[in-house]
């Protein structure tokens, strides 16, 4: 009887064991999510970023408060902290060197590093942290670091388990295409929301499309525009920290019956806001536990348009061009049954349109200006030479180059095939080659005006030097 009472009590204790991994295998698969948001405001005056070129607004004052919030996932071994700022954008210069300091304050032997997503709301009425409209001052800089390092930490710190539910929003006649005005595009608002396994809402994350310029190009305020109002309202109503990212606006407008202002803006934001409310309230959240997943690639982009490169040699662009060609990152996450794809720029909405269609037009949120600030990004087929936001942009192939990187981690997330790439490798090639000749013609020209300059101030000097030799006329 004794072989038996052991093996007997050997069995119970292998299944009480395989019970206990079982247990721990499944809270390793359990999302956790935590949120926080901290002050970015400007302590004094700064120049304001976002309308016309060069230092004209300076600020004179504060309108509202603007945050950085962020938003932490774990799942498994594998975290992403999601960051949006009241901002106009940010190079990717400066998100790898918020990534560095994070780096360096994570305790040896602890939890890895998360991956960061930093994208900004694009604000037109916050300060210049490009550099084209006056520049930053270092101090505000570090400021603003410590701000994300301090949010992303609490974040980090405030995670628990979470469910999440989704809903995609209809927004009608709130919005304009300035690049076609005769264009309607159907605008819609998709949000996720995070909510603790035992209650309470974690965080809300809204994406919409359209420009945060109703305060207007007259304005000396600080303030985040409409996004401000929207996520104050949103998380006065539920609670929580809600978070806002800026999607397909490149050419997109918002339209407001009450003009321009900050009244306009509230009614704007707020009325987004009560839409997302109201449809959040009736979403349930997705069945079982969400899953998290997410990928990068970096990707090598032609500069072909030679203001950008002009700009760049003079230290005016911010990202420095090395043989005609610039270095970004795309991302592509995978929430439940939610898909964020993250572009380094600005996308037109014919962009965000044909990422929705090829993934998945009810569950795809599109994130601009994230990890970097590239211009516009601008399908090949929808090129004009002579248009506003294609002299702003890299060529006629980066926002093909970069909506299909975008969009094949996306498929890949889904387990499906990738796209047939809209660039082939001649093409592409050839756009290489043109880029490394222009970038060597813009330096030829910049030394042959300075040396014009050169000689036509020594040949000042040298004049100048006769007369005083000359003797005095009689008169």
């Amino acid at each position: 009887m004794v072989p038996m009472k052991r093996i007997a009590l050997a069995a119970v204790g292998a299944l009480l064991l395989l019970a206990a991994q079982a247990g721990a295998a499944a809270a390793q698969q359990e999302l956790l999510a935590g949120a926080a948001r901290r002050p970015i405001t400007p302590e004094g005056r700064v120049w304001l970023a976002g309308h016309g070129l060069g230092p004209f607004r300076r600020s004179r004052g504060v309108a509202h408060e603007l945050y950085v919030r962020a938003l932490a996932l774990t799942q498994g071994e594998r975290t992403l902290v999601l960051v949006s700022a009241d901002l106009l954008g940010l190079f990717r210069e400066e998100v790898r060197a918020i990534e560095t300091l994070l780096a360096a304050r994570r305790p040896r032997g602890g939890e890895s590093i998360p991956a960061v997503i930093l994208a900004a709301t694009h604000t037109h009425s916050g300060p210049d942290t490009l550099g084209f409209w006056g520049g930053w001052d270092r101090a505000e800089r570090d400021r603003f670091r410590e701000q994300v390092l301090a949010a992303i930490e609490e974040a980090l710190a405030a995670r628990r388990p979470a469910t999440l539910s989704r809903a995609v929003i209809r927004v009608p006649t709130r919005t304009r295409n300035r690049r076609d005005p005769a264009r309607r595009d159907e605008q819609y608002a998709v949000a996720l929301r995070l909510q603790g396994r035992e209650g309470g809402v974690l965080a809300t994350l809204v994406g919409f499309a359209a420009h945060p310029t109703l305060l207007g190009s007259d304005n000396r305020l600080i303030g985040p525009d409409f996004p401000g109002y929207l996520v104050a309202r949103i998380e006065a109503r539920s609670g929580g920290v809600a978070l806002y990212v800026t999607g397909a606006a490149g050419d997109i407008a918002p339209l407001s019956p009450q003009g321009r202002g900050d009244e306009a803006a509230r009614i704007y934001g707020e009325t987004l806001a009560d839409l997302v409310e109201a449809a959040l309230s009736v979403a349930r959240p997705d069945p079982g536990v969400p899953g998290l997943d997410f990928r990068r690639r970096e990707i090598e982009l032609p500069v072909t348009n030679w203001p950008v490169l002009l700009a760049s040699e003079l230290g005016l662009a911010g990202r420095r061009i090395a043989g005609g060609t610039i270095e970004a990152e795309v991302w592509a996450v995978r929430l439940g049954e939610a898909y964020l794809l993250a572009l380094p720029g600005e996308p037109l909405a014919g962009t965000g349109r044909h990422l929705r269609q090829g993934l998945d037009p009810a569950t795809t949120v599109v994130i601009g200006l994230a990890n970097d600030a590239l211009g516009y990004l601008i399908a090949r087929d929808e090129w004009r030479p002579q248009g506003y936001e294609d002299r702003l942009a890299l060529s006629p192939l980066a926002g093909d180059l970069v909506t299909d990187a975008a969009l094949a981690l996306g498929l890949e997330l889904a387990g499906r095939p990738p796209p047939a790439p809209r660039t082939d490798a001649a093409d592409l090639a050839r756009a290489m080659r043109v880029a490394r000749q222009l970038q060597t013609a813009v330096r030829l020209a910049i030394m042959a005006a300075l040396l014009t300059v050169l000689l036509g101030m020594a040949a000042i000097v040298a004049t100048a030097r006769s007369a005083r030799r000359a003797p005095a006329g009689d008169g």
